[in-house]
């Protein structure tokens, strides 16, 4: 009678565990289908320039001529926007504002609820430095700010319900979104570059998934990988 009562649980709960992978897996098929009229042009375009990998903060890195040129880790809580520069002197071409900027390794940002700005820096030496403290945004940064274009950044990623979104210029022109870590929702350009060294196994991969339309393949991985 034990034993019967074990194998019923056994395969209940199997029953149960298939029941709820077919549903998670019809839920990221329709959202694969959603992404693509989610974009356009413009929007896709941006991924080109911006990586976006989450780590407890989002890490965005911002890329340049195919290479990487900052980047930015941003963090929302209650009261506070935080953001963290890795490669501050290339951040601040893009990004300038009022302040010392010699010698700067680390940039650090806190925003508060009135849109006023803490500015710290650590040097070469690893020794801090506050530049500003309690100081409204628009007087910090001289043009682009970059809580808007990161706010703008972390808006459309939610608004797609993504995880994870990269492109390696080094290996092709063509985008990935991590839909969950075994879904992935590949963009394929018209003009699909692929390096020659590697364009057979991409081939191979895009052929096992399924194809959204002419641009846009799904592929549903077997195990989870760990988004780079």
């Amino acid at each position: 009678m034990k034993n019967r009562f074990w194998q019923l649980l056994l395969l209940i709960l199997t029953l149960s565990s298939c029941s709820d992978e077919a549903a998670l897996k019809k839920a990221i098929v329709q959202k694969a289908y959603k992404i693509p009229h989610l974009l356009n042009d413009s929007t896709i375009r941006l991924f080109y320039e911006w990586e976006y990998i989450p780590r407890g903060a989002e890490l965005w890195y911002h890329t340049l001529n195919g290479e990487q040129d900052f980047l930015c880790v941003y963090f929302r809580d209650d009261d506070t926007t935080g953001l963290r520069v890795v490669q501050p002197r290339n951040f601040l071409r893009m990004f300038p504002f009022n302040g010392d900027t010699t010698k700067l390794d680390y940039l650090f940002f806190r925003k508060s609820l009135d849109n006023k700005l803490r500015v710290t820096a650590e040097d070469t030496a690893r020794v801090q430095h506050v530049l500003f403290n309690h100081v409204e945004t628009q007087k910090v940064f001289l043009s682009s700010n970059p809580f808007k274009k990161l706010s703008e950044l972390s808006a459309l990623k939610d608004s797609l319900g993504v995880i994870g979104i990269t492109q390696n210029h080094d290996l092709g022109n063509f985008i990935e979104f991590y839909l969950s870590p075994q879904a992935i929702l590949t963009y394929l350009p018209d003009s699909l570059r692929i390096d020659p060294k590697f364009k057979a196994i991409w081939l191979s991969d895009f052929a096992k998934g399924k194809s959204i339309n002419k641009n846009w393949n799904l592929r549903l991985l077997p195990k989870p990988v760990d988004i780079r």
